[in-house]
């Protein structure tokens, strides 16, 4: 709005005549019948942002406006509508900044918004900030600087260090402050974060979620923690999601009961930055590619006679995962499951790919394609189990467990019964203490230009980042 000037004893001041008409308006408002109030509440994000689906050009930010700065531990967060904008620009000096366009926030989506940012540059540490108004447009707050750092090129030869976790349970969590193994991982500096799924426990936290109000109460919570909150500002993650944060233990989409099917998948995306379908691959730099696969929309009822045919993935989902591998040129692949391919498992289960009477004929016929194919330099690791494990498949594919992610949520498995795994595994390593934890890889580039000496490094690691067992894959041309 432009300034014009009027004239005050004898002198020309600034005026602006929006700014009049506004005081005219409040100065009437007892002749109008209409008392006069304070300027809209401007909106906080107590829960941070959280930049997810990052890729070497893009990524996908998610926050949401809250009406206090500040989160209480274990006490909803009430939203607030607004509009918002993101800040961002490389992390260098004399940058030029770049801004979203803005964005409403409304109940209807429980006031969360998500920022695609695109044209980024690859290799690239960028910093961003949300710049916030009232729903009337009027006042404005800023947030706290985040960052996150691109994915290199495709091309592009460099390390790569990445983090996979499971089993974020509220009950278990190490203080109000949240779970220790968020430091243990900031202290190894990560490139991404992988959370295979039960981020938050809809049926076994407290209060027991059947409205999708008191599922997002859920996330929310689990987010204002201030250990989550430093993490995820300086570290990108992907989310996939598992049983008790799509709906309920060991379900899928035919079982009745609440959270329905529709609601599961719906709450998943509106509380993080995921893109769709839930399926992704990423490719990091030359030495490595990601894929997630999703195990809950598609799968077959539980119950079904475990025989050709029956699926977690699909026939979609095993299409596009089989083509990725057999196209893909980078130099190790990680297939990162929410449940496991190999196991060891418990016998009574009937949810995974392990289980006799589960879904094991699909996982045979995967690991059948995989020889054929002679895919080389794959990598299993899953999430959902409560144990870490390193163990390798009869045809020679490795899979390792994450664990779960406090030590209070961790269990201490001794597998002697056959029916524990796939005949023919071999358990390289199980926890040998009941601790939580991460699984951390570092793909690493050797000095061979022809890449023969690069290799993939594992840690299966305790809450504050200390390896228990560890070992590397050496690139297999």
């Amino acid at each position: 709005m432009r300034d014009d000037y009027s004239t005050c004893r004898g002198r020309r001041l600034p005026c602006n005549r929006g700014l009049i008409m506004a005081a005219l308006l409040l100065a009437s408002g007892a002749a109008l019948g209409v008392s006069a109030q304070s300027p809209s509440p401007v909106p906080y994000n107590a829960l941070g942002e959280r930049t997810g689906e990052v890729t070497s050009t893009s990524a996908l930010i998610h926050t949401r406006l809250t009406r206090d700065e500040r989160g209480k531990p274990g006490e909803p967060v009430p939203g607030l509508a607004g509009r918002a904008q993101l800040e961002y620009a490389p992390n260098a000096p004399d940058r030029p900044r770049e801004r979203t366009r803005w964005r409403r926030a409304v109940a209807r989506n429980d006031y969360c918004l998500h920022f695609r940012l695109q044209g980024l540059q690859p290799d690239t540490e960028y910093e961003y900030r949300l710049r916030a108004t009232a729903a009337d447009g009027s006042g404005r707050r800023e947030g706290p600087v985040n960052r996150f750092r691109t994915a290199p090129a495709r091309g592009q030869r460099r390390q790569v260090t990445f983090g996979v976790m499971t089993g974020q349970k509220w009950l278990q969590r190490d203080g109000d402050h949240g779970y220790d193994a968020y430091q243990g991982m900031l202290a190894r500096r990560l490139d991404f974060l992988v959370l295979t799924g039960d981020t938050v426990y809809y049926d076994s936290d407290p209060p027991r979620a059947r409205t999708k109000q008191q599922m997002r109460f859920h996330w929310h919570r689990q987010y204002a923690l201030a250990n989550a909150r430093e993490f995820f500002s300086r570290t990108p993650a992907y989310w996939e999601k598992d049983d008790h944060d799509y709906r309920f233990d060991d379900c899928d989409p035919y079982r009745p009961g609440l959270p329905t099917h529709e609601e599961g998948i719906q709450i998943f995306h509106e509380q993080n930055p995921v893109n769709r379908p839930s399926y992704r691959t990423f490719r990091w730099g030359e030495l490595l590619q990601i894929w997630l696969p999703e195990g809950r929309d598609y799968r077959s009822a539980n119950a079904d006679v475990d025989a050709p045919g029956k699926t977690i993935w699909g026939a979609e989902q095993m299409e596009w995962l089989k083509r990725g591998l057999r196209n893909s040129k980078a130099r190790f692949k990680v297939l990162i499951s929410p449940t496991p391919l190999v196991g060891p498992d418990a016998p009574r289960k009937r949810d995974n790919h392990t289980n006799p009477g589960g879904f094991r004929s699909e996982a045979n016929a995967f690991f059948a394609w995989l020889k054929q194919h002679d895919i080389k330099n794959l990598v299993i690791a899953c999430g959902d189990r409560h144990w870490s494990y390193h163990s390798v498949h009869p045809t020679g594919y490795h899979e390792l467990s994450s664990g779960a992610l406090s030590d209070g949520h961790a269990l201490l498995k001794t597998f002697r019964n056959p029916l524990d795994s796939v005949p023919g595994v071999k358990v390289l390593h199980t926890a040998q203490r009941k601790r939580g934890g991460f699984l951390l890889f570092q793909a690493v580039p050797g000095a061979a230009a022809d890449g023969s000496e690069d290799v993939l490094r594992f840690e299966l690691c305790d809450t504050k980042g200390v390896a228990d067992h560890q070992g590397e894959f050496r690139y297999q041309p």
